[in-house]
């Protein structure tokens, strides 16, 4: 349903748009990551930020690191490497309950 009264009506708002080629091989979170480092460094070097709330990305990503490589001047490819460990540890605990 959309809103009765849009806030944003009338405002253009700019995005992305993927379009996947290769269902098996697409990441769409090491994609966001790009695409939000991407908007950060933009958003930097018109002296603004990206996020005004740090909190709410913190809650959003489920640790304030996020921001924090992104602020440091991380790379896309050395963020997503940097959770490599917790993923493959969340990919073994979560096997035994996979029905398919």
């Amino acid at each position: 349903n959309m809103a009765s009264s849009p806030r944003l009506e009338g405002t253009p708002l700019h995005g992305v748009r993927y379009r996947v080629t290769d269902a098996d091989a697409f990441e769409p979170v090491e994609a966001g990551v790009h695409v939000l480092h991407a908007f950060h460094h933009a958003a930097e070097a018109r002296g603004d930020s990206l996020v005004a709330r740090p909190r709410w990305l913190a809650r959003l990503a489920g640790t304030p690191r996020l921001q924090a490589m992104l602020d440091d001047g991380a790379t896309p490819a050395s963020i997503v490497q940097s959770w490599t460990d917790e993923v493959d540890g969340f990919r073994a605990r979560r096997q035994p309950y996979l029905l398919y």
